[in-house]
């Protein structure tokens, strides 16, 4: 639908808004990045003002949960667009296949730590809090799947959309899409505690291995399971940082004893040349098999 009026109005709102009466894309963007960035703001400090054992996951969980949600639906009206259309709907096989290669890379990782002898196993069943494991276990569990859905519904569903948009959405364009949302994603974690350029580089990376299967296929149920499952696994399962997050809860805690140039340092391996190789060797993977990945669910 074109607007009518002053030629000059007219010219003057186009600069900012489109046609179909919604920001362009270069504001879409930026108005997302800053409402999400208001949120882990909000977020972050509701739990670093609790001091309560155990409490502050599930405060987390509380506040994230309707926080996340409306900021999605937020930027989703903004963009005029459903939730659909950003990949967010459900695929068992796809998510499935997610979950089992995000344990997989990380225990591959973890195993080659290991093996090297770079990482030591402290402690079986830690708890950082007076509860149960199971508890906790559960709570991280929780926590993870819902930061794996809405920073994949953000970081790939909705930045990779409007990014492509912008360029004006060839398939090629999509690739550049993909590294500028992974460029965002991978210097948005440089403020975690331990970050280095080499871990920034790693989050690029890893970007681009959640971003990969959304381009082909146009869903996200993969990616979401590849995400959670990563941090959950390097996390509660195999005791080691996650983006510089200590774990609280862990199967098998771990410390690394090796060269952080290796292990990641503070950081966790997400910060080590072991992962750029472990990354690397999966985006040639998945650049080889772009049918396998975007095999369903393809739009």
């Amino acid at each position: 639908m074109r607007w009518k009026g002053h030629p000059k109005r007219m010219k003057l709102i186009s600069a900012f808004v489109n046609q179909t009466r919604r920001p362009r894309a270069g504001w879409r963007i930026a108005i997302g990045l800053v409402a999400m960035m208001v949120v882990i703001a909000v977020l972050a400090t509701a739990v670093d003002a609790t001091e309560v054992p155990l409490i502050e996951s599930f405060l987390w969980q509380l506040l994230a949960v309707p926080l996340l949600i409306g900021l999605a639906k937020l930027l989703a009206r903004m963009d005029r667009r459903s939730f659909k259309e950003y990949g967010l709907s459900l695929q068992l096989k796809r998510l499935a296949a997610g979950l089992f290669l995000g344990v997989f890379l990380v225990g591959l990782i973890w195993l080659l730590l290991r093996g090297l002898g770079w990482i030591e196993v402290i402690d079986t069943f830690y708890i950082r809090y007076s509860a149960p494991f199971a508890l906790g276990f559960l709570a991280f569990a929780l926590r993870y799947a819902s930061v794996g859905i809405f920073e994949e519904l953000f970081h790939r569903g909705f930045l990779i959309t409007n990014f492509a948009e912008g360029l004006n959405g060839a398939k090629p364009k999509r690739f550049l899409a993909a590294f500028l949302a992974s460029v965002l994603f991978g210097l948005l974690h440089l403020t975690n505690d331990g970050a280095t350029v080499w871990a920034g580089v790693n989050l690029i990376l890893l970007g681009l291995v959640f971003a990969l299967p959304f381009v082909w296929s146009g869903n996200l149920s993969f990616s979401i399971g590849l995400h959670a499952a990563w941090n959950f696994a390097m996390g509660p399962i195999f005791g080691m940082p996650v983006s510089g997050y200590e774990p609280r809860v862990a199967v098998a805690l771990s410390e690394a004893t090796g060269p952080s140039f290796w292990t990641g340092g503070t950081f966790g391996p997400e910060g080590g040349f072991l992962t750029t190789l472990i990354l690397g060797t999966t985006l040639i993977l998945f650049a080889l098999m772009p049918r396998k990945l975007g095999k369903s669910g393809s739009k």
